[in-house]
């Protein structure tokens, strides 16, 4: 194996190891776990939506766009990709966001394949919240 090979399968067994360390909800936003599954209705936010309902609580944020994509190549994600499946809904809220003209649209991941959307920034997508820092 050459040197190169070798750097670039460190990088990413080191990036999914990053995107695990501080830990991830185990359900999708408004489902609480329940043992091995999750309990309770999948609510979908918009970005907006989603900064009003983390504005008072300072543990939760929404992933970047780095962490989604990480993360979904990670063993965690299965449970959460077999459930967007059979919600027929796979556009993952991120964090980031861009202005174009004096429109907000936010970043979505599809859990299914890892591709990058800007969608408006007051349509509901699905929601993954992380944890601000380990306990």
């Amino acid at each position: 194996m050459n040197k190169f090979t070798i750097a670039t399968c460190c990088f990413f067994l080191m990036s999914a190891a990053v995107a695990c360390d501080v830990p991830w909800q185990k359900c999708w936003y408004g489902q609480t776990p329940q043992g091995q599954h999750c309990q309770g209705e999948v609510i979908l936010l918009s970005a907006f939506d989603a900064k009003q309902a983390l504005r008072d609580d300072s543990n939760l944020r929404l992933p970047t766009r780095a962490e989604l994509e990480t993360f979904f190549m990670s063993s965690h994600a299965v449970p959460l990709r077999e459930h967007a499946h059979e919600l027929q809904n796979f556009q993952v809220l991120t964090s980031d966001f861009v202005q174009h003209g004096n429109e907000f649209l936010v970043t979505t991941v599809d859990i299914r394949n890892g591709r990058i959307e800007l969608l408006p920034w007051r349509e509901p997508a699905l929601v993954l919240l992380r944890e601000t820092k380990n306990p």
